[in-house]
């Protein structure tokens, strides 16, 4: 069984995703978090290690490049793929956000993407298990 957090600062972004994960990765454990504190709390004190990480840099910009930072600097989840979406035409800021640690970047609002394909990619490149 799959194991998937969601960091996230809109109620949409998380139903969006969540029913996506659902459709694409079915069986899968999703737990979501909210703001900051909960994502500290999340990191510093579960055992827990998912297998993806979604990292939506929202509107309000409450997780953010040093939220990116931080899981990649926890032992325990510096290898967990972490997938970035956000809303960001620079370059230079792509750039930087894969330079921090992401693993994969999607440019757009995440009602905009086409969450089944973005979902179906990933599920082969980071949730394939060997037989």
């Amino acid at each position: 069984m799959n194991y998937v957090l969601i960091l996230d600062d809109t109620n949409s972004g998380h139903f969006c995703l969540r029913k996506a994960i659902s459709k694409e990765i079915p069986h899968t454990i999703i737990e979501s978090l909210y703001n900051v504190s909960e994502a500290l709390e999340y990191f510093q004190n579960t055992n827990k290690v998912p297998d993806i990480i979604f990292l939506n840099f929202g509107v309000k910009n409450i997780f953010n490049l040093d939220m990116l930072r931080y899981i990649k600097n926890n032992k325990s989840h510096e290898n967990t793929p972490v997938v970035v979406i956000a809303k960001e035409s620079s370059e230079c800021n792509i750039h930087h956000i894969y330079q921090t640690g992401a693993n994969e970047f999607y440019n757009n609002s995440l009602e905009n993407l086409d969450l089944d394909a973005m979902l179906s990619n990933l599920r082969k490149k980071w949730l394939s298990k060997p037989s």
